[in-house]
Order: structure tokens, then C-alpha cells, then sequence
């Protein structure tokens, strides 16, 4: 897993930033953007330490060591069902986040390893969940 920062406090993202190569931000809800009034999508974005400005301090902020990737997977569960699909983005929004390039993606189903299946089956168990979707990156590696 990558290193991870959620936070509210500026100093505190500037310096994991600055400690980072690399440092993606992760809205953990939608933002208060609105075009319109219509809301507009937070997408995940790159941040350098130089970006982050005090309105951090209002709400928790997600900040996260990029992973290289080579596609994501959104796997869906229903009850003991687990519904894997890839998610290959062709546009440089969607490589970054897919939700960005929807017009530009690419699905196939794919099998979960073992060890994931098992690993999320674990954890709706334990949440007594019936429904979830969780998102993954696959790096180049294929982990």
C-alpha cells in the first residue's frame, strides 16, 4: 500500500508532499465546486507541496504516494458474488483517473486473485456488508 496522509492540516500535507516524489490528492467526497450550479467532480490530481493552501484546514484531505499503473479493476460484490471489470483509460485525464476519460475507456472482465477475493470477502464479513465497490490500481509488476 502506499504511504498515505488524511488531514486537515496544512503544514502537515506540505510536508508529506515535500517528503514524496511523487504525491496524488484524493478528494474523499465531492468538493463545493459547482459550475452553473450544476457539482463538479474532484478528480484525482498531482499536488506538490507549493499547491496546498490553508483552505485544507476545512475538511479532511486525502494525499497519497502515486502508484504507476498499468490499469485499474473495479470489482463489484454482491452478497458472495465478486464481479471484477479492467478498466483500461487510453486519454492522459483517465490514466491518472478513470472517471475523468469516461469517453475513452476500455472494459473486460477479469478474474480477482485469490488472495483479494479472499481479503474482500474477509472484510464484508466483518462490516456486514451485502454490497461494496472497491476500485484498484495494477501496476506494471501486475500487483
Amino acid at each position: 500500500m502506499a504511504d498515505t496522509l488524511i488531514t486537515n492540516e496544512p503544514a502537515e500535507a506540505r510536508a508529506f508532499c515535500a517528503d514524496h516524489h511523487e504525491v496524488v490528492y484524493k478528494a474523499l467526497r465531492g468538493g463545493p465546486l459547482t459550475e452553473a450550479g450544476v457539482p463538479v467532480a474532484l478528480y484525482t490530481g498531482p499536488v506538490d507541496a507549493d499547491e496546498i493552501t490553508d483552505q485544507v484546514a476545512h475538511t479532511a484531505h486525502l494525499f497519497q504516494v502515486a502508484v504507476p499503473k498499468a490499469y485499474e479493476v473495479r470489482l463489484t460484490i454482491v452478497g458472495a458474488r465478486q464481479f471484477g471489470l479492467r478498466i483500461d483509460a487510453t486519454n492522459p485525464a483517465g490514466r491518472l483517473d478513470w472517471r475523468a476519460g469516461h469517453d475513452q475507456l476500455r472494459y473486460s472482465v477479469v478474474e480477482i486473485p485469490a488472495r483479494v477475493s479472499k481479503g474482500v470477502s474477509e472484510m464484508m464479513r466483518h462490516f456486514e456488508l451485502t454490497y461494496a465497490a472497491a476500485d484498484f490500481i495494477v501496476t506494471p509488476a501486475g500487483e
